[in-house]
């Protein structure tokens, strides 16, 4: 049984400041770790949403502020959890906090690059009140990972404690399905798209940009791990250390997972595409999917037969 789908990936963001940090006066500055910018989980989340919104037309009427709690029929609730305490006094067979079966990594650059400033105006018919603002813009090599738990999927989580049992043997994990099987299935690869064409980043309207993944590994596995995020080191000068790869990929696929990836040949990601390839050859349970659309492709594919 497929419990977990993951994804690791390195994708080529263009100039732009795809998640602007806290501003003082006119300045949108870039989140950075060092000289390295990132763009934060909770905003790669919002975008996944914000694709989720933009693909379906019903179930997705709830927002996070105010949390309807009703998973059965909100897909939004069901896939991205909530927090709201009233809904423990309203009734008492929703809980007020719900895990999110979607987590998701920080995407941090890989690359030391320079930033620039870019000047934005709003003109007025009276000169003297243009406005103007500095946006800092940069261009990188974001590294990020995302993870599903698909057995969480439109169910209700409880944890049973037994008293009689010793303290390790005390806790039980019981989901409660709410939804059919075959609506899970909907909902999951629903969530991959989204995932797929999350593009709704901050000022998306003045620098446009893809953020596809250029090289996307995904798994699916019957163990709950996160052992892909440690398969991409990128040196310096744009090479994709092959070793650290391989062993990682053998890691996930010792503890029986499938691997299937996902390449673009964007020269501007890394140097050496046909290692990868080559690598695909070597490896048991490691595919070469084909592009990086073919390789969402292919998870919806294993969604389908797994649910």
């Amino acid at each position: 049984m497929v419990k977990q789908i993951s994804f690791t990936s390195l994708t080529h963001g263009r100039l732009g400041n795809h998640n602007a940090g806290d501003s003082s006066g006119n300045t949108s500055t870039l989140k950075t770790y060092g000289n390295r910018p990132y763009i934060s989980g909770q905003s790669f989340r919002h975008a996944t949403r914000t694709a989720l919104y933009h693909q379906t037309e019903d179930g997705v009427d709830c927002n996070p502020k105010h949390a309807c709690g009703d998973i059965e029929s909100c897909k939004i609730c069901d896939l991205f959890g909530y927090m709201n305490m009233d809904l423990a006094d309203a009734d008492e067979d929703i809980n007020p906090k719900r895990y999110s079966p979607l987590k998701v990594s920080a995407n941090l650059g890989v690359y030391d690059t320079p930033q620039t400033s870019d000047l934005i105006t709003q003109y007025d018919v009276d000169e003297s009140e243009n406005k103007m603002a500095h946006r800092q813009m940069t261009e990188n090599v974001y590294f990020g990972a995302v993870s599903i738990d698909l057995q969480a999927i439109g169910t209700r989580e409880k944890e049973n404690v037994d008293n009689d049992k010793e303290y390790y043997e005390q806790y039980h994990r019981e989901l409660n399905s709410v939804i059919s099987d075959e609506q899970r299935t909907e909902r999951a690869k629903e969530l991959v798209r989204s995932i797929q064409h999350a593009i709704k980043f901050a000022g998306q309207a003045r620098h446009m940009a893809d953020f596809m993944p250029d090289l996307l590994l995904a798994s699916g596995s019957d163990t709950y791990t996160h052992r892909l995020t440690n398969a991409l080191h990128v040196s310096s000068d744009g090479e994709l250390n092959i070793n650290a790869l391989r062993y990682n990929l053998q890691d996930v696929t010792n503890m029986g997972g499938e691997v299937w990836i996902g390449t673009s040949y964007n020269p501007e990601v890394i140097t050496n595409w046909d290692e990868i390839v080559d690598l695909t050859d070597e490896l048991d349970n490691v595919q070469h999917a084909g592009s990086v659309s073919d390789c969402y492709d292919t998870v919806c594919s294993t969604i389908n037969n797994a649910m």
